[in-house]
C-alpha cells in the first residue's frame, strides 16, 4: 500500500459527490419546491421530470466518485489510474445523456411554449466533457518525463520560457476547459435559450441585435482562440514568459468577445409604441475595462515571480515529487512525535 495515496483519493472523490450529486439534487429539490407552489399542470409536469433525474445522478454520480477514488489514489505512472480516468470521463457524458434525453425535460419544457435543442445541448456538453479525455493521457506523460537540469535551464535566455518541457499538461488541460466552457460551450447554450424564450413570446419582445449565426461565428472565432491560448496560461508556470504572453492575449480576445457579443451595449426592445434602443454602453465599457485589467495581472505575476521561477530551474514539481515531499514531511513529523514521547 506504500504506493497508494488515499488521503488524496478520498479529497479527489468527496469533490466529485458534491460537484456531481449533491449540489445538482439540492438544485433539483429547490426547483421542485418551488413549482409545488404553482397548481398549472405544465408547473407539474416540470417538476416530475426533475425528479426523473435524481436517480441517474445518484448513480452515475456514485460510480464517478468511486472511480475518482480509486484513480486518485494510484500513481501517475499507473495504466490502471489511466483507464480509471478515461472511465470517468465516460460516465459523466452518460449521465448528461441520461438527464438530458432519457427524462421528459425536453417535452416538459415544450409544453410551456420553450422549445429547447437537447440534442445540440448535449453535443455540446459532451465536447466539454470529453475533452478532459487528454488529462489522463497528459498525467501519464509526465509522471515519465526527465527533469531538465537547473543550470541549463537557469542560464537559458527567454527562448527556453516557451519549451514545453517546462510546461505541466494537467494544468494547461483544465485551463483550456474553463476557457472553452467560459467563452464557448455555456454562450452557445445561453444563447439557444434566449432564442427558444424571443420565440416562444417569453421575454416581451426582446430583438437580437445579430442573427445566431452570427454570434455562432463571433463565439467559435473568438471563443476558440481563446481556450487554445488558455491552455498555455495553465501549461506554463508563474514567473515564465510564454505564460504572460499567452494571459495577455487571452486578455485581448476576451474584451473583442465582450464587445462583440453585445454589440457594444445596444439592445432593441419591441414595445407596444414601436421599436426602442435600450444602451448600456458604459455597464460594457466598465467590464472590458475590468477584462483587459487582467494583461496587468499577468504582466506583475511574471515580474513577482520571475527569480524564483528562474530558481526552480524553470519547473514546477509534479504531481509524484509533491507526493514524494509530503511522505518525507509526514515521516519527518512521526519521527518527531516518536522522539517527543520516548523523550
Amino acid at each position: 500500500m506504500r504506493d497508494y495515496d488515499m488521503e488524496e483519493g478520498a479529497r479527489s472523490a468527496i469533490l466529485v459527490l458534491l460537484g456531481l450529486v449533491v449540489l445538482p439534487i439540492f438544485l433539483i429539490n429547490i426547483g421542485v419546491n418551488l413549482l409545488g407552489y404553482r397548481t398549472l399542470p405544465q408547473a407539474l409536469e416540470i417538476s416530475l421530470a426533475l425528479q426523473q433525474m435524481i436517480p441517474w445522478i445518484a448513480v452515475f454520480g456514485g460510480m464517478g466518485a468511486f472511480l475518482v477514488f480509486v484513480a486518485s489514489s494510484l500513481p501517475q505512472r499507473s495504466m490502471v489510474r489511466l483507464g480509471l480516468g478515461l472511465a470517468f470521463v465516460a460516465v459523466q457524458i452518460v449521465l448528461l445523456y441520461a438527464v438530458l434525453l432519457l427524462t421528459d425535460l425536453s417535452h416538459a419544457l415544450a409544453v410551456n411554449g420553450l422549445s429547447l435543442p437537447m440534442d445540440v445541448i448535449f453535443i455540446l456538453g459532451a465536447v466539454l466533457l470529453g475533452f478532459r479525455i487528454v488529462r489522463p493521457l497528459g498525467e501519464l506523460a509526465e509522471a515519465g518525463r526527465k527533469v531538465v537540469p537547473q543550470a541549463q535551464a537557469r542560464n537559458a535566455g527567454v527562448r527556453e520560457d516557451f519549451r514545453l518541457r517546462h510546461g505541466t499538461f494537467t494544468k494547461g488541460v483544465n485551463s483550456a476547459q474553463l476557457a472553452l466552457a467560459t467563452f464557448v460551450v455555456v454562450p452557445i447554450i445561453i444563447l439557444l435559450v434566449l432564442d427558444a424564450m424571443i420565440n416562444a413570446k417569453i421575454l416581451g419582445g426582446v430583438v437580437l441585435p445579430l442573427s445566431v449565426g452570427e454570434y455562432l461565428t463571433i463565439l467559435l472565432g473568438l471563443g476558440l482562440p481563446a481556450a487554445w491560448c488558455a491552455f498555455f496560461i495553465g501549461f506554463y508556470p508563474s514567473g515564465s514568459v510564454s505564460r504572460a504572453l499567452f494571459g495577455v492575449a487571452v486578455s485581448g480576445l476576451a474584451a473583442i468577445w465582450v464587445i462583440s457579443l453585445t454589440s457594444g451595449g445596444r439592445m432593441t426592445v419591441n414595445h407596444s409604441m414601436g421599436l426602442m434602443q435600450i444602451s448600456y454602453t458604459g455597464i460594457i465599457v466598465v467590464i472590458v475595462i475590468a477584462t483587459l485589467a487582467w494583461i496587468g495581472y499577468f504582466v506583475l505575476d511574471m515580474y513577482l515571480n520571475r527569480a524564483e521561477y528562474l530558481r526552480n530551474g524553470r519547473r514546477t514539481p509534479n504531481e509524484e515529487r509533491r507526493k514524494s515531499m509530503r511522505e518525507l514531511e509526514r515521516a519527518k513529523e512521526k519521527a518527531a512525535r516518536r522522539k517527543r514521547k520516548s523523550g
